[in-house]
């Protein structure tokens, strides 16, 4: 059964929505970071995240098989839930306040 172009859209637009939140990141890390290692920052951040999304997209494959070579979806659901709760929690820890603003402690 395939789903319907109603779902496909949805879908579409739900991933591109959401991935674009990476984006957010990089003013981020520019404005809470010293000027002259500001670019240098970004670019090392950059990296992490897209060597990370290369070394997870096989462990994702690795739990969607799991060890006896089934097939098991579940795995695969509870490590991406894993991640979200990750990276929820970490965005908590943030400083709001760029370095410099008079609020920064």
């Amino acid at each position: 059964m395939l789903p319907t172009l109603f779902v496909l859209t949805i879908l579409i637009f739900s991933l591109g929505f959401f991935l674009s939140s990476q984006v957010v990141g990089y003013p981020y890390i520019a404005e809470n970071n010293p000027p002259d290692v500001a670019n240098t920052a970004t670019g090392l951040a950059s990296l992490i995240l897209n060597l990370l999304g290369a070394a997870l997209q096989p462990l994702f494959a690795w739990f969607i098989h799991g060890v006896r070579g089934n097939v098991d979806f579940t795995m695969a659901w509870l490590f991406l839930i894993g991640c979200f709760i990750v990276a929820l929690g970490t965005s908590f820890t943030l400083n709001k306040v760029p370095i410099g603003h008079p609020l920064a402690t």
